[in-house]
Formats: structure tokens, C-alpha cells, sequence
């Protein structure tokens, strides 16, 4: 980084491609920094510093000083001296320092200090901010949207055409001069308006901004024009700024504007004309019949609220608006976008949206031209249908509502009251809330769930998920439907239905009824031939299953599981003493922990007792028992059936058709054979003896009438009187 110092005479410097240091020192010197970001400082003297290419630093020093950034983003300090100033290209900043300086920003956003002294001052091209200071000063407007301080002083504002929206602070009535004599523009061309505490002149589509002044106060000593002076007509309209602006109206009709920003517009009483125009804007009309119009700009959300009165609400073209519906007869309009419509300020409403209707509810009346993505009812009883085709969010509020879907995909509410929901046509979200409600889903795969109160609900055609809801302890009636269904129960002793599809249920808490096939007056009817999925959860529940190869179970609690025709798979519960069936077809029967009772019914099941004393029997068919551990029974009915008691002093009972048995496992020591209804007829030890023969698998006893006995693994000799019963 080069630094060259130059002497007490007049030094001409010129920097290299580097970051160069050039100091000229006394005399009337010219540097100039070529590449590189350099650093030029003029010292005493009236001295020529160019920048050049890069972003440079210029000092002028002492002395009347030229100093030109040229390209890059400069920084250029007068100091001392009446210094004339350029920043040339790009973002600079230029400050005049002492004395009548002359400072031009050229293009790019500058900002621009004026220091002391009369200055002159043009930001020209870009959005610059300017900072008059203290004198006498001259600042030329022109094209940009710039921020100006006049500060003090008898300062005069040069606008040429072109200007755009600048904003001018610290003006003052008494001494500042806006001078328009440069164009033909007379007093006549300009809009003169009060917006809140300041003052917007308008022109062709450009603003001047007069913060902190009141319109009242200018008068024609303020402005120059080309034509000479005239009188300064102000028209009081109420008008924002290009920023966020808070605007009160008075008791009398009032227009207001909000211009840009997310503004607050408060009417209050008479009949007001509220427009937010551009941004996410807040619109309340008061009393008194109120337009509200929100704006254009497409993307824009705003809150409009008409209050008392017959008011018309248009809100933002292609914006998400809320809009609030109050007293009196009102016409809303949505005008496209994800809009709400809320009614909650009412006592009833009606809201049918078919597009273009008027909806009358009381003393009240909504025209509601367009569509509303949400509507939100009152706290009393409403109405509200959905229009064909579109999505919506309805919330019924308080009370007992009708809530109608149609063929979008909805979210439907009921909230607090005793509901009736249809979802109708589509794919839909239904939310009970709060009192016993009935819900029904309609056609596609909906989402229905009760919430708090004794709720029916319906899941209709397609695939649906059906929940009573979280800590939901009333009693809930829930029916799937057509279609693979998914119902969950609360904690209440909750009913459960699949109806037809491969449907899976969940009891929950509470001594629920689970039935896989529909349910008439109480009853399961299995005739419904789907594969269905069915769980109890805690409590003592009823579970049925449907026809179909069913997978269903108990959960906590002394549970009652009855299957179907089909092969299905039945579970007992975690805990409990439960009564678990199977039907026809091949079961799968599972016991867990507690004393249960496992029937297999008909055709040729596997039953497995689990823990503790259970009870098994087989029915007819060939049926697998299973004891597992504990004191178990075992029954194995008709068919030819094989046995294996498992650890825990087993009892085994046969009968007068149970056909040739096989047992495995049998353990001497502890386990009994129930004889007392077998066709032999045996009374003794002896008699069953007699009746056996040991052969290479076990001992084979004949049990009479062409039925049979095979303990594997079991001698003549390991049987005992003790391991028999006769009556």
C-alpha cells in the first residue's frame, strides 16, 4: 500500500492499480488515485482530488477544495474552506463541513451533509438522504424518492419534475420556500392535503411530505411559482404516508386514506370512506353507514370492521382478509384470496354461500358478494353452507350450530353447543368441539373428531379417520362406514363400529364396544366380509369382529373379544380376565396375563393360554391348544385335537366326541385328565389300564366310541390315579 507525502508547494500525485495513501500537504495540490481503494487528503490550500475507479476516502482539508469521488462508493469530506463536491457513481457519502459549500451526489442512494454555511445541495439521480444543516441553504429535489432535513435556517427546496414522494422534515412556515418556477407549474396544479400531523402537496403523481407542518399555517410566502404567487386552498382529507400511520377520524364524515404502510384507520361516528390502500392495514368504520375498502395490491391482508351502521366492506383484491360482520345491513365482499368472515359480534347469523345472497338472521342482514375462506358464527345458533367446489374454514362459535360442507375440502367447526356437521362432497375436517354433536362425514376420506361431550360420528364413503378425542370421557357412538377406516375412542365407554371396509379401531379408556361389521339396535352384524383391525384399549370392553380375516384384541381391563367367520387372530388384553372367541374359520387365539377363557369354536384353531390359570376350548375341529404357564384347562372339544399343557399343574378334559387326541408335554407329577365324559365308562385306574397300549410314541387309551388318547412320551407305568377324574 503505497503512501507518498507531497512538500509545501503545489504537488501533483497520481496513485498506482494499489490502495494508495496521497497526502499533498501545504500549497495547491492535485491528487489523483487512479485504482485501488485510496485514500487522498488535501491538507492546507485549494487543492484538486479525483478518486477515480474503487472506493475511495477524499479530505480536502483547509481551503476552497475540488473534490470528485467519481466511481465507487466514495466518502468526500470538505473540511474547511468553500469546497465543491461531486460523488460521482454508486452510494457515496459527501459532507461539506465549514463554509458555502457545493455538494451533487450524481447517481446511486447518497447521503448527502451540507455542515455549515449557505450551502447548495443536489442529490440528483437515486433515493438520497440529505442533511442541510445549519444556513442559508439551496436543495435542488429531483428524481428519487429522498428523505430531506432542511435544518435551520432560510432555506428554499428547488422541485423539478420527476420528483417522486420525498419527505421533508424540519420545515418550517416561517422561513423555508418550496420553489416550483422552474416548470410552468401554477398553485392551481397542486393538491394541498392534511394527513394526520402533516402536509402532502401533490403533482403528477409526485408527493412532498411536510412532516410536523400543518396545512393551515403555509401560506403564499412559501412558495414560489412562475406565475407568481395565489392564495393556498387546503383541502382537509385525512391521509397516511408511505409508512405505518395511526389516523382517527372525527364524529363527522371523514375520508381516509392510509397510502403505504400497515396503517390503523379509525373512523368513528358519521359516514366515513376508509381506504387502507397498499399494505396489511386495519379498517374499523364506527358508527354510521361506512365504506371500507382495503386496497389492490394483490398479496395485501387487512382487518376491516364495519361497526353499527348499513356499512359496504370490499377487502384486498387477492389478499387473506378478516373481515368482521356487526350491526345493521351490510354488503361484504371478500374480493378473492383465503378471506374470513367472522359473525362472533352478532347474535345469530345465516351464511349460505352461494355466491351472490343476501343472508338475513334477526335484525341483521349480510350480502356477501364473493367468497369467504372462513366464516366464523356467533355465539348463538347459526346456519352456515359452503359453496361447490371451494375449501373452506367454518367455526360455528357458541350455540347449536348447522355447519354444511359441500364439495371442497373443508374444515368444519362446531366449537361450543350441540353441532350438526355434514361434510358432504370432499375430503373433509371435522371438529366437534364442546356438547354432543353429530358429525358426519360424507363422501372421500375425512377426518372426524367429537372432543368433549357424547358425539355420534359418521365417517360416511371413503377412507376416514374417526377419534373421540383427547380426554374425552362421555360416551361416543362412532360408525365408519364404507371404507378402510381408522376409529379411535376417548376415555368414556365409547361404541365402535367399522361397518364395511378393512377398517382398524381403537377402544381407548373406558369399557368400550367394538364391533368390526355394522351395528343395528345393538347388535353386531358380522356380515361384512372385510379384513378389519380392531383394538380395545383400557376398560372392560366389548369387541366384535366382522366376517373377514380380522385382527382384534383386548387392551387393559377384563375384556370380551368375539371374531367372526374368517381366520382371524384374536388378543387378550395386557391385563385383565378376558373372554376372547373365535368363529369359523382358522383362529388365532391369544391369552395374556389374567385368568382368561379362550373359545375356538368352530373349524380347526390355535389357542394359546398366555399367563396365569386360563380356561381353553377348542369347539369342533381340529384343533392346537396351548396352556403357557399357570393352572390351565383344556377342552378340546370335537375334532381331533393336540394338546400341550405347558408349565403349571394343567387339567385335561375330554368328551364323548372329542376324537383322537395327542397330548404333548404330559407331566406326570402335576397334570390331570378329565375322563368323567368320555363313552368308556371308566371308574378306576384299572379301567383305564386295561383301555391303554404303550406304543413307540406313548400310551394310546381308547376312549370308546371310536375316539382316542395319545400321551406322548408317556409310559403305563407314569400313570397314576392321581393324574385321573371319573366324575
Amino acid at each position: 500500500m503505497p503512501t507518498r507525502t507531497g512538500t509545501d508547494g503545489d504537488d501533483e500525485f497520481t496513485g498506482t492499480s494499489e490502495d494508495d495513501t496521497i497526502i499533498g500537504g501545504a500549497g495547491n495540490d492535485s491528487l489523483y488515485g487512479r485504482g485501488g481503494d485510496d485514500s487522498l487528503v488535501g491538507g492546507d490550500g485549494n487543492d484538486r482530488l479525483v478518486g477515480a475507479w474503487n472506493n475511495d476516502s477524499l479530505f480536502g482539508g483547509n481551503g476552497d477544495d475540488y473534490l470528485n469521488g467519481h466511481d465507487g462508493d466514495d466518502v468526500v469530506h470538505g473540511d474547511d474552506g468553500n469546497d465543491t463536491i461531486y460523488g460521482g457513481e454508486n452510494d457515496d457519502f459527501l459532507q461539506g463541513g465549514q463554509g458555502h459549500d457545493f455538494l451533487v451526489g450524481f447517481s446511486g442512494d447518497d447521503t448527502i451533509i451540507g455542515g455549515t454555511g449557505n450551502d447548495t445541495i443536489s442529490g440528483r439521480h437515486g433515493n438520497d438522504s440529505v442533511d442541510a444543516g445549519f444556513g442559508n441553504d439551496l436543495i435542488w429535489l429531483r428524481d428519487g424518492f429522498d428523505t430531506v432535513s432542511v435544518g435551520l435556517g432560510d432555506d428554499t427546496l428547488t422541485v423539478q419534475l420527476g420528483w417522486d414522494d420525498d419527505i421533508i422534515t424540519d420545515f418550517s412556515f416561517r422561513d423555508d420556500v418550496l420553489d416550483f418556477s422552474i416548470h410552468d407549474i401554477k398553485l392551481k396544479d397542486l393538491t394541498i392535503i392534511q394527513s394526520g400531523n402533516d402536509t402532502i402537496i401533490s403533482y403528477a403523481g409526485n408527493s412532498l411530505i411536510l412532516k410536523g407542518v400543518d396545512a393551515d399555517k403555509l401560506s403564499d410566502s412559501n412558495f414560489i411559482f412562475s406565475g407568481g404567487p395565489g392564495d393556498v386552498n387546503v383541502t382537509h382529507y385525512v391521509t397516511g404516508s408511505l409508512k405505518a400511520d395511526s389516523i382517527k377520524g372525527s364524529g363527522a364524515a371523514d375520508t381516509l386514506r392510509g397510502v403505504d404502510g400497515d396503517d390503523t384507520l379509525l373512523g368513528q361516528g358519521g359516514d366515513d370512506y376508509i381506504w387502507g390502500d397498499d399494505g396489511n392495514d386495519i379498517l374499523f368504520g364506527g358508527d354510521g353507514d361506512d365504506t371500507l375498502l382495503a386496497g389492490f395490491t394483490e398479496g395485501d391482508s387487512s382487518t376491516l370492521n364495519g361497526g353499527d351502521g348499513n356499512d359496504d366492506i370490499v377487502g384486498t383484491y387477492y389478499g387473506d382478509d378478516y373481515i368482521i360482520a356487526s350491526a345493521g345491513h351490510d354488503t361484504i365482499g371478500g374480493n378473492g384470496g383465503n378471506d374470513t368472515l367472522d359473525f362472533s359480534n352478532l347474535d345469530a347469523a345465516v351464511f349460505w354461500d352461494s355466491g351472490n345472497d343476501t343472508y338475513t338472521s334477526g335484525p341483521y342482514v349480510v350480502n356477501a358478494n364473493g367468497y369467504f375462506q372462513s366464516v366464523i358464527g356467533t355465539a348463538f345458533n347459526d346456519t352456515l353452507q359452503a359453496w361447490p367446489s371451494r375449501s373452506y374454514h367454518y367455526s360455528g362459535g357458541c350455540g347449536d350450530d348447522l355447519i354444511i360442507g359441500y364439495a371442497g375440502n373443508e374444515r368444519l367447526s362446531g366449537d361450543e353447543g350441540d353441532d350438526t356437521i355434514s361434510g358432504d362432497i370432499g375430503a373433509d375436517r371435522v371438529f366437534g368441539g364442546a356438547g354432543d354433536d353429530l358429525l358426519d362425514g360424507g363422501h372421500q376420506d375425512d377426518t372426524i373428531r367429537g372432543d368433549e361431550g357424547s358425539d355420534t360420528l359418521l365417517g360416511g364413503d371413503g377412507d376416514d379417520i374417526l377419534w373421540a378425542g383427547d380426554l374425552d370421557d362421555s360416551a361416543d357412538f362412532m360408525v365408519g362406514g364404507k371404507g378402510a377406516d381408522t376409529i379411535g375412542g376417548g376415555v368414556g365407554a365409547d361404541v365402535l363400529a367399522g361397518d364395511e371396509g378393512e377398517d382398524i379401531l381403537f377402544g381407548g379408556e373406558g369399557d368400550d364396544t367394538l364391533v368390526g361389521g355394522a351395528w343395528d339396535d345393538g347388535m353386531a352384524d358380522t356380515t361384512e366380509t372385510s379384513a378389519n383391525e380392531i383394538w380395545a384399549g383400557s376398560g372392560s370392553d366389548l369387541v366384535w369382529g366382522a366376517s373377514g380375516d380380522d385382527e382384534i384384541g383386548g387392551g387393559a381391563g377384563n375384556d370380551v373379544v368375539k371374531a367372526a367367520a374368517g381366520n382371524d387372530i384374536v388378543y387378550a388384553g395386557r391385563t385383565g380376565d378376558d373372554t376372547l372367541h373365535g368363529s369359523e374359520g382358522n383362529d388365532t387365539v391369544y391369552g395374556g396375563s389374567g385368568a382368561d377363557v379362550l373359545f375356538g369354536n368352530e373349524d380347526g384353531d390355535l389357542l394359546f393360554g398366555g399367563a396365569d390359570g386360563d380356561l381353553l376350548n377348542g369347539g369342533s375341529g381340529d384343533d392346537t391348544l396351548y396352556g403357557g404357564a399357570g393352572a390351565d384347562t383344556l377342552h378340546g372339544g370335537a375334532g381331533n385335537d393336540t394338546f400341550r399343557g405347558g408349565e403349571g399343574a394343567d387339567l385335561l378334559a375330554f368328551g364323548e366326541a372329542s376324537g383322537d387326541d395327542v397330548v404333548y408335554g404330559f407331566n406326570a407329577a402335576d397334570d390331570l385328565l378329565d375322563l368323567s365324559l368320555t363313552l368308556a365308562g371308566f371308574a378306576s385306574l384299572d379301567d383305564v389300564q386295561a383301555a391303554a397300549t404303550e406304543t413307540s410314541e406313548g400310551l394310546l387309551i381308547d376312549l370308546g366310541g371310536g375316539n382316542s388318547l395319545l400321551l406322548i412320551g408317556t409310559t403305563l407305568a407314569d400313570l397314576t390315579a392321581n393324574n385321573l377324574i371319573f366324575d
